[in-house]
This record gives structure tokens, C-alpha cells and sequence, in this order.
């Protein structure tokens, strides 16, 4: 027992720690863990605003307090729902992937000096490039027609549809596939053994066993070639065989102009925030050169946080999260916000890992003119409408701003890319013609969740003022844990049974039940956090 009390007073977990001490350390390491873990994207430009008459105001517009009120409003929604964190830690780390790959493919120019860090710094905005804007539709004589584009850009669509639930199933066909001819080839060597069970080359027909198995591939590499579905809500998927730029699209190119896109005057330049797949679909397209020379030094520069400070941080972190393993594996009593803490730092050391090759504090993109050349032609609004395909849609107007991804609006290439931004598909899910999209990130929240509510189950039996606030704490651990399950299952099925119901010659309008349900359990899901906030403050005094 006594070696157990110096290991907590070496840790300062000991009985004498007084509570104060307790708080502003919880405190500060929650603050601390999902600042230093937040990376966000490129922030918009600073916008112009008036010249104002008294001091307070124009420190108030300041460039200055406008980018600490961008990154205390993140912080902020990430204190409530932490589980965000590693939601967008796991599209991005998803995304750059994804998109690393197509560029080695598919790109030109130097693409394999790219890595993650090149690839995360496109998908957070570091390349704008100003091109000329011509025209509404792809000249007929653009080699893009004629030399197969058409094709590749297809090739490209197909695997950014590819979901991940997809890439499981192929993956699992093709090691079923590979496990069924070990099989056979052990069957075939040891089938003449005595204690082969009767198996024998004549017990079955000539060549059956061929036949079978090579049935069995070919079914394999039939899933590994369909294209998925193309048809539903918020795919953003745009066939490019087919007659229109953007078919399959809730909203029809001819009819409305894209967010962000104005009547452009000849010659005139626009700036465009390609990631990495658009980075290769321009290409593809003709509208861009080979990629840009993008120095490691040159995003290291404009990060503000290098390898050391991060790996410091992640000690940090590792620091508190032994603590409580050990005060936990002695069987000393854990408070609810050290239990809290707990779940915090977990979430951060989790983004950190998925984080690691993201530059962070970014501020400025990296900026290049496009010259027209034999090889790049001025870009025109067919061109943005197949560059925006592969735009992806934010996350959080797609899961809790009506109308809730049904409008299936992809980012327009002329507008910043959002720190919430999703590019990869987790699965698709509904009946044909009403497919609903789940994106990687998504699955990652609600995962996540589950595990952070579960955790705060752990203070199930832990002790509280009030008997009403145990079955409170109990009843909102709950709901933490299984009601993000609930909330997505609600906004896709909701989406389908709506989708009919909306008349597409009008704009878009989501129905009352599917805003009053979605905004129930996200209302009862935020009462949760906030109690449970509240209460691990309160209960570490009374």
C-alpha cells in the first residue's frame, strides 16, 4: 500500500491533492488538448469592412480578434462534442490518402515527390491558381474529348464513389479468393491420402473444381469493377458519360448557376481552392499544367506548429492519460472531471496520430497564375461543373442545417475549403434512386461517440449530491453513447421518404418531420453534454 501512495503523490493523485489543483489542471489540459489538437483549414480572406468610428469597434473587426473568434467558436463545439475531433481527423486522413494515390496515378509533373504532407496541405486550400474563364461549354476540338479524357475523369470518378465499405468487400473477396486455392491446392495434393474423407480426383467432375473457383474470381473482380450508384442524395457524383455535365444532380446545371460562379466577362480570371483530386481532374480537363513545386520547407514554413512542438504536446498528453490509468488500475477513486479528462485527452492523442502530417496554423494558401499554353486552355463552367464533383460537402450543414445534404451541393471550386469538409465515403445506403450518403467521417463521429459515452458510463456508481443528478448522469451517459446512432438512422431515412415528396421544379424544402426529428435528438443529445459539463465542475466542490 505504501508503494501505492508514492507512486500518487509522485503523479500528485494522493489524497491531499486539493481540489482546486484538480480543476485548473482538468481545465486547463481539456482547453489545452483540443486547442493543440485542432488543425484547421485555411481561413476565408479577411473581410473588408467599414472604417469604424470609436476604437472599441475597430478592435472588435481587428484581423486579429476575427481569427482568435474563428478558432474559440471550434473550440468551443469541440468542448461539447469532442467526438468531432476525431471525426474530422479521420475524413482528412482519409481524403489525403485517397487522394495521394489518384495523384500518383493519374497526375503529371512531379507528382511522387507528393506525400501526406503535400496532400493534406492541397485538401485544407494551400493551392489557389487564378486561370482565364471562357465560355459555358468544352470546345469540341479540347484534347480532353479526343485523347481518352473522358475516360480517365471517369476512372477518377470511380474510385473517389468507391466507398469504404467497398474497398472491405473487395479486399475481403480477394483473401477469400486467395484462401480458396490454397485450399485447392491442398485438396488436390493430399487427395489420394487415406484420411482425405473419401475426397478423391474422381469423386467429382473433370475440371470442377477450376470451374468453381474461377467462377468465384470472376464474380470478385466484377464487384471490384461496378461502378457504384450514381443516383440519390448528396453524392455529388457527376457520370461522365453521360449527356449532361451533372446528371443525376437534385438541382439541373442549366437552371440555376453554382454558388460562388458569376456571369464572367471574357478573358476574365477566377481564383479556383482545388484539392488533390481536383488538382487531377484539371489536368484530365486541360485546364491545368503539371503539379506545382511545393517545397516541404515552404509548408513548414507557414506552419505554426513544427514536428518537436507537436511531439511535446503529445508527451503532454501521454502524461496525463498514465495518470489516470494508474490511479484507476490502484483502485483510487477517479472525479467525474478527471474521468472527463480522461476522454478529452484520448480524443486528442487519437487526432494527433491522424494529424501528424497536416501542416497546422496555416494561414495563407500558396497562390499560382495559370498561363494558357498548347497544353492548357481557359477554363469554363462545364469544366467547374466536373472539377465541383469532387468537391465534397461540409459536415456539419450536411448533418444539422436543413435541408440536410438533400440538396446534394458539392463546394464550388471559387470558395474556400471548410475545415469540416468530407471527400471520402464510408457507404451508401437506401434503395436505388435514393441512395444517402454517409461519409467517412461521419462513421468516425458516431464510433467515437459510442466510445466517449461509454466512458463516462465508467461513473456509473460514482457519488453525487442528489440522487435525481446520479439517474441524470446515468440516463445522459446513455444517450451520449447511442443516440448519434439513432440521429443518422433518422436523417437517412427521413431523407428517403422525403425525397419524393419535394417538387424539384421549386427550391428545395426540407419537411417539418424531418427537421423536428433531427433537431430532438440533437437538442437532447447537446441538454447531455452540457449537464454532464456542469456536473463535473459542481460535484468536485460539493
Amino acid at each position: 500500500m505504501s508503494d501505492a501512495n508514492s507512486i500518487l503523490r509522485w503523479f500528485h493523485l494522493g489524497a491531499e491533492e486539493d481540489s482546486s489543483n484538480i480543476f485548473y489542471g482538468c481545465l486547463t489540459t481539456i482547453l489545452a488538448s483540443t486547442y493543440l489538437a485542432l488543425h484547421l483549414n485555411i481561413p476565408p480572406p479577411y473581410p473588408a469592412v467599414r472604417s469604424s468610428r470609436t476604437f472599441l469597434q475597430r478592435w472588435y473587426r481587428s484581423r486579429m480578434l476575427w481569427e482568435l473568434r474563428r478558432q474559440l467558436s471550434w473550440i468551443l463545439a469541440l468542448v461539447i462534442a469532442p467526438e468531432l475531433l476525431v471525426s474530422f481527423a479521420f475524413g482528412d486522413w482519409r481524403a489525403a490518402r485517397l487522394g495521394l494515390s489518384i495523384l500518383h496515378e493519374k497526375g503529371r509533373g512531379n507528382v511522387r515527390d507528393w506525400t501526406m504532407a503535400h496532400a493534406h496541405f492541397a485538401n485544407m486550400g494551400g493551392l489557389v491558381f487564378s486561370v482565364q474563364h471562357r465560355g459555358s461549354e468544352v470546345p469540341d476540338a479540347a484534347p480532353f474529348k479526343s485523347s481518352g479524357g473522358i475516360v480517365v475523369l471517369q476512372e477518377i470518378t470511380d474510385a473517389v464513389n468507391l466507398s469504404t465499405v467497398k474497398q472491405l468487400q473487395n479486399y475481403l473477396g480477394a483473401m477469400g479468393s486467395k484462401i480458396a486455392k490454397w485450399i485447392k491446392r491442398v485438396l488436390t495434393r493430399y487427395a489420394s491420402w487415406p484420411w482425405s474423407f473419401g475426397l478423391s480426383r474422381s469423386s467429382r467432375a473433370p475440371h470442377q473444381e477450376e470451374i468453381e473457383l474461377d467462377n468465384l474470381a470472376a464474380r470478385d473482380a466484377s464487384v471490384r469493377n461496378s461502378p457504384p450508384e450514381r443516383t440519390g442524395i448528396n453524392t455529388g457524383q457527376v457520370d461522365v458519360r453521360s449527356s449532361g455535365p451533372a446528371a443525376g444532380s437534385r438541382h439541373s446545371p442549366d437552371s440555376a448557376s453554382p454558388v460562388g460562379a458569376t456571369e464572367a466577362l471574357p478573358e476574365a480570371r477566377i481564383q479556383l481552392h482545388l484539392n488533390v483530386v481536383q488538382v487531377v481532374a484539371a489536368q484530365v480537363l486541360g485546364v491545368l499544367g503539371e503539379v506545382p513545386q511545393i517545397d516541404m520547407d515552404g509548408i513548414e514554413a507557414r506552419s505554426k506548429v513544427n514536428p518537436l512542438i507537436k511531439a511535446i504536446a503529445a508527451v503532454r498528453l501521454l502524461w496525463v492519460f498514465a495518470t489516470v490509468i494508474i490511479q484507476g488500475s490502484i483502485n483510487s477513486s477517479l472525479t467525474q472531471i478527471e474521468l472527463s479528462t480522461f476522454t478529452y485527452v484520448l480524443c486528442a492523442l487519437v487526432s494527433y496520430v491522424l494529424y501528424w502530417s497536416k501542416p497546422q496554423g496555416v494561414e495563407e494558401p500558396d497562390k499560382h497564375i495559370v498561363a494558357i499554353s498548347d497544353g492548357v486552355r481557359p477554363v469554363t463552367d462545364q469544366d467547374i461543373k466536373y472539377i465541383q464533383a469532387f468537391g465534397g460537402s461540409p459536415f456539419l450543414l450536411r448533418n444539422f442545417v436543413p435541408p440536410f445534404g438533400m440538396d446534394n451541393l458539392q463546394r464550388h471550386p471559387t470558395e474556400c475549403i471548410p475545415t469540416d469538409i468530407s471527400l471520402t465515403s464510408f457507404a451508401f445506403f437506401g434503395p436505388s434512386g435514393h441512395k444517402v450518403f454517409f461519409g467517412d467521417s461521419d462513421v468516425a463521429g458516431v464510433l467515437v461517440g459510442m466510445i466517449f459515452g461509454g466512458l463516462y458510463c465508467l461513473g456509473w456508481n460514482h457519488s453525487f449530491p442528489s440522487l435525481w443528478e446520479v439517474w441524470l448522469w446515468r440516463a445522459s451517459a446513455i444517450v451520449i453513447t447511442g443516440s448519434l446512432i439513432p440521429f443518422s438512422l433518422a436523417n437517412a431515412a427521413c431523407t428517403i421518404a422525403f425525397s419524393d415528396l419535394t417538387d424539384r421544379s421549386k427550391p428545395l424544402k426540407t419537411h417539418n418531420i424531418h427537421v423536428l426529428v433531427l433537431y430532438f435528438l440533437l437538442a437532447l443529445y447537446v441538454f447531455c453534454r452540457f449537464f454532464m459539463l456542469f456536473e463535473m465542475f459542481r460535484t468536485l466542490f460539493i
